[in-house]
């Protein structure tokens, strides 16, 4: 079992070492919520990657605040805040959903969930990889990147 353990550690220590050459953009997408701010100051502290918050901007900045966070940095995408960027993906989600029945509204709508959007972000070069499932069960949280970034495998 010690040999186990020693070779996951490898691995591990592997993969940060290739992740501090090449730092991504990650975006979370429950950055109001304090666990996610953590493993975002985490993955900033050990320039692992590039953290992008996404959530309410108040909540987001009040949290840092309150648990003495240094993510002054951190680019903080707030949906509510958004409208052009919002309309554009929309937009982009209506033509690629039209024909399974989804209207513009449903398109609005749907921008409005933080998996959507965010998904729609890694789909126009925004972000490099999308940390979800905080708060969500596994097929809420995935079915908004199958709609939007799988669809050219369809």
């Amino acid at each position: 079992m010690l040999k186990r353990i020693g070779i996951d550690q490898k691995l591990t220590s592997r993969i940060i070492d290739l992740a501090k050459k090449k730092p991504k953009r990650i975006l979370f997408a429950e950055a109001d919520h304090i666990k996610i701010l953590k493993a975002a100051q985490i993955l900033q502290d050990e320039k692992i990657g590039v953290p992008i918050l996404l959530g309410s901007r108040i909540e987001i900045d009040r949290l840092i605040k309150e648990h003495n966070l240094e993510l002054g940095e951190c680019k903080i995408v707030d949906p509510r805040e958004e409208k052009e960027r919002t309309e554009k993906y929309a937009r982009v989600y209506h033509e690629r959903r039209g024909r399974k029945g989804a209207t513009y509204q449903d398109a609005l709508r749907q921008m409005r969930d933080r998996n959507a959007f965010g998904a729609m972000m890694l789909e126009f070069g925004e972000a490099d990889a999308l940390v979800s499932g905080l708060t969500k069960d596994y097929s809420k949280t995935i079915l908004p990147s199958l709609q939007i970034i799988a669809w050219r495998l369809m």
